[in-house]
């Protein structure tokens, strides 16, 4: 399996590049904004989604780690291969992706070519709670898991998502059992602040 690709960019197509590695060009799809930063004759470092199928394999890189996670969550919804992954990462990129789940606006991934409504709505039912998004970008599995907890108990997915990316790092550090007991306690405290407003 290939993660990730170390070369030098020989040639740029509409939605690829030739990335040249030690005289093996790999074509690798890339988002658009990726492909617009890369210069020809410079060398870079691709993490990379190998995808199968009957009759292809495809490579598809990205400039962060972060990127690649996103492609992959979007892929794993029924309905979202990876060309409609990738037009929904060229149309509103990582920031947008997150900003359209947590705020479960389903309308940001209808405004994307091939994105049908009921996809889009299974996309951001899909995606609750699988994103959580701390101060440095980073998405954690852990707080992942705590934020589909409380949403599950019906406290808000926006004032979950900004509670848990308020954590101070060593609240973060807590196990999860923990890290949910710290995010109840300051939800209900919370909670009791605006009832006596």
């Amino acid at each position: 399996m290939i993660v990730q690709l170390r070369g030098v960019l020989i040639r740029k197509e509409m939605n690829s590049i030739v990335l040249d590695v030690q005289g093996v060009g790999y074509s690798v799809q890339t988002p658009i904004e990726t492909l617009n930063n890369l210069e020809l004759g410079s060398e870079l470092v691709l993490q990379i989604t190998q995808v199968f199928k009957e009759d292809a394999v495809s490579l598809f890189g990205f400039s962060s780690l972060e990127e690649r996670e996103i492609f992959e969550v979007l892929c794993s919804v029924n309905g979202v291969g990876p060309k409609s992954a990738l037009a929904i990462l060229n149309r509103l990129g990582v920031e947008g992706v997150q900003r359209a789940v947590v705020e479960a606006d389903d309308v940001m991934f209808k405004a994307v070519s091939g994105i049908g409504p009921k996809t889009a709505k299974l996309i951001v039912l899909s995606l609750t709670g699988k994103l959580v998004v701390d101060g440095t970008g980073q998405i954690s599995k852990k707080e992942a898991n705590v934020l589909a907890a409380l949403t599950h108990l019906g406290f808000q997915q926006k004032a979950s998502q900004e509670l848990i990316g308020s954590l101070t790092p060593e609240q973060r550090s807590q196990s999860e059992s923990e890290l949910l007991k710290i995010a109840l306690g300051m939800l209900a405290k919370s909670r009791r602040i605006e009832s006596d407003d």
